[in-house]
C-alpha cells in the first residue's frame, strides 16, 4: 500500500494551493513552480510617446528605456505585526505607470485575500484592495519572470519583487489537544464519507482512495489546529488532480490542485495578424484582420465582470455585415456559464442543446439522475451574426469556457482552430464539515450532447494545430488557420454570386 502511495508522489504535483474566488477552478498559464492570483494584460496596449512629467527625471529618452522598480510599499517588506484591519496594500513605483494592466503573483493560504480589483491612484501608485487577518504571514509578488503586466508607459515590464508581511494578533481559536484531535477525526470521517456519495467524478479519479484514506488520517488527525488540518487535507485531494475539488476556510479558498499549462498564444504574434487590435476593457480585444474579417477575443465569463464583458455587443452589432468572425476563448479559463449564453446567443440561429449532464445523487455507478439538456436561445434576428465563424481553441479553455465552445459549435458554420481543451467541469455544491471547513464538490457530470464526458480529456478541435514554444511570441498559427479559412470563405461566396 504504501509502495503504491510512494510511487504517486512521483507522478502528482506538489503541494499547492492558490486564493481563488466563486467557483473558478485554480488554473493558469504558469510554469510549474509559479501561480497567478491577478494578473490582467492588455495585448492591443501601445506605447505611450507623450513625456510623462516628473520632478526626478529630466532624460525621458533615459525613462522610456529604464525598467521600473518599485519604490516603495506599504506594508514595508519584511514589516511585523502590520495592523489587521489595513485595508490595502499600495505600490509606488519609480517611472510612470501603464493602468492597463497588472501583475500580482502568488498563491496559496499565504497569499492576502483581494477585496477588489487593484487600482491605479495616480501614474505611479498601484493600490491593491485587500482583507487581512490576525497573526497571519502574508506572501505575493510583483511581476514575476512570467507574468510581467506592471510595465511603464513605453510597455518596459517592472523588475520583479517579491514582498511579505506579518499582521498582528492572535490567529487561531484556542482549543484543548483531546477537542481539537477529536474535532479533526471528526470532520475527516466526514469528508471522507461524502466523497463517494457526493463527488461526481469519485471513479473518474484514478485515485488510491481507501489507500490514500488509511495513510492520511492519522496525520490530518494529529494537527494542532484546523488549518493545520486545511493543509493537510489538501495534500490528500490533490490526487485527484481536480481543479474544481476546493476547501474554504475563514474566507480563503484553497484549491487542492493548480493545473500548470504553457500558454498557447502571445499578445505579440496575434498583433502581427491584427494590427488594429484594441482593448474593450481588461477582458475584451477586438480588431479586424482585413478583408472584412473580425476578430474578438473573450478573456473571461466571470460573472462580477459581465458588464465588462458584454460590451463586445457593441462591437458584433457593427460587424453583422462581416464575411467572417473569429472568437479567441485561448485565454479564457471560464466563470459563468449564463453569461456566456448571452454571446453565443448571437451566433446560433434556433434553440440549440450543447450540452447534457447528470448529477451525483448517491454512491455508486447508480446514483446518478437521469442526463438533462442544456439549451442555448437565439437572439432576435436583428441582433444575430449569420455568417462563418471560427473559433479558437486551446488547453487553457477550461470549466465554463468549454460550455461556451459547445455553445458556439452549434453555429450554422462554424470552425473550431488549435488545441483541445482542458477537460474540467465541475458545478461544486459544498458540504459544510463540522470544523467550519466548507468542501467544494464537483456535483455534475458535464457532457457534450452525444452524452460523451469530456471530463479530463477535453474537447477536441476541428482543425488540430501544433504550437513551437520557441516561436510564441512571432508566430500564431492557429489564429492564421482561422484567418485564411474564413477569408477562402469569402471568396467562395463571392465566386458564387
Amino acid at each position: 500500500m504504501m509502495d503504491r502511495i510512494a510511487r504517486w508522489l512521483l507522478i502528482v504535483p506538489a503541494f499547492a494551493v492558490a486564493a481563488a474566488a466563486g467557483v473558478r477552478p485554480a488554473f493558469a498559464q504558469v510554469p510549474p513552480t509559479e501561480k497567478p492570483v491577478v494578473a490582467q494584460d492588455a495585448p492591443a496596449e501601445k506605447p505611450n510617446t507623450a513625456q510623462e512629467p516628473s520632478s526626478e527625471k529630466s532624460d525621458p529618452a533615459l525613462d522610456r528605456a529604464r525598467v521600473p522598480k518599485v519604490e516603495s510599499i506599504s506594508p514595508a517588506v519584511g514589516a511585523e505585526d502590520v495592523d489587521p484591519t489595513l485595508s490595502e496594500i499600495r505600490v509606488k513605483f519609480d517611472v510612470p505607470m501603464s493602468r492597463q494592466g497588472y501583475s500580482v503573483v502568488g498563491g496559496g493560504r499565504n497569499f492576502p485575500s483581494l477585496s477588489g480589483a487593484p487600482r491605479w491612484e495616480d501614474a505611479y501608485t498601484c493600490v491593491l484592495p485587500v482583507a487581512l487577518k490576525s497573526g497571519w504571514e502574508y506572501e505575493f509578488g510583483i511581476n514575476s519572470e512570467t507574468y510581467k503586466n506592471f510595465r511603464s508607459v513605453w510597455l518596459v515590464p517592472a523588475e520583479p519583487m517579491p514582498c511579505h508581511f506579518k499582521t498582528g494578533g492572535a490567529s487561531a481559536v484556542e482549543r484543548s489537544p483531546e477537542r481539537q484531535e477529536a474535532l479533526n477525526a471528526e470532520s475527516f470521517d466526514a469528508l471522507v464519507t461524502a466523497l463517494p456519495s457526493r463527488y461526481s467524478y469519485y471513479e473518474l479519479r484514478d485515485a488510491p482512495w481507501d489507500e490514500l484514506n488509511e495513510v492520511f488520517r492519522a496525520d490530518v488527525v494529529d494537527e494542532a489546529d484546523t488549518a493545520g488540518w486545511v493543509r493537510k487535507v489538501v495534500e490528500m485531494l490533490s490526487y485527484a488532480k481536480d481543479v474544481h475539488l476546493t476547501l474554504e476556510f475563514e474566507g480563503t479558498t484553497y484549491p487542492t490542485f493548480v493545473s500548470r499549462i504553457p500558454p498557447d498564444c502571445h499578445p505579440d504574434a496575434i498583433r502581427k495578424l491584427i494590427p488594429d487590435i484594441r482593448r474593450l476593457n481588461d477582458y475584451v480585444a477586438v480588431g479586424t484582420a482585413g478583408d472584412g474579417i473580425a476578430y474578438v477575443s473573450i478573456d473571461t465569463l466571470d460573472a462580477q465582470a459581465a458588464d465588462d464583458v458584454q460590451k463586445v455587443f457593441g462591437f458584433l452589432t457593427e460587424q453583422r455585415g462581416a464575411a467572417g468572425i473569429i472568437i479567441d476563448l485561448r485565454r479564457n479559463a471560464g466563470g459563468s456559464e449564463s453569461l456566456a449564453r448571452t454571446i453565443a446567443a448571437w451566433f446560433v440561429s434556433g434553440p440549440k442543446v450543447y450540452a447534457k449532464h447528470v448529477l451525483r445523487r448517491g454512491p455508486g455507478p447508480d446514483g446518478f439522475s437521469p442526463p438533462r439538456d442544456r439549451v442555448v436561445e437565439p437572439n432576435p434576428e436583428d441582433r444575430r451574426y449569420t455568417g462563418p465563424i471560427a473559433v479558437l481553441s486551446g488547453r487553457t479553455v477550461v470549466s465554463s469556457a468549454e460550455s461556451f465552445l459547445l455553445m458556439l459549435k452549434q453555429a450554422d458554420d462554424v470552425r473550431v482552430v488549435g488545441q483541445p481543451t482542458y477537460g474540467s467541469s465541475g458545478n461544486p455544491e459544498p458540504v459544510h464539515l463540522p470544523n467550519g471547513v466548507k468542501l467544494m464538490l464537483p456535483a455534475w457530470r458535464d457532457m457534450t450532447p452525444d452524452e460523451t464526458c469530456f471530463e479530463g480529456v477535453g474537447i477536441a478541435p476541428d482543425v488540430p494545430v501544433t504550437i513551437d514554444p520557441a516561436k510564441l511570441d512571432s508566430h500564431d498559427p492557429a489564429l492564421r488557420f482561422a484567418i485564411d479559412h474564413l477569408r477562402r470563405k469569402a471568396q467562395e461566396k463571392s465566386a458564387d454570386r
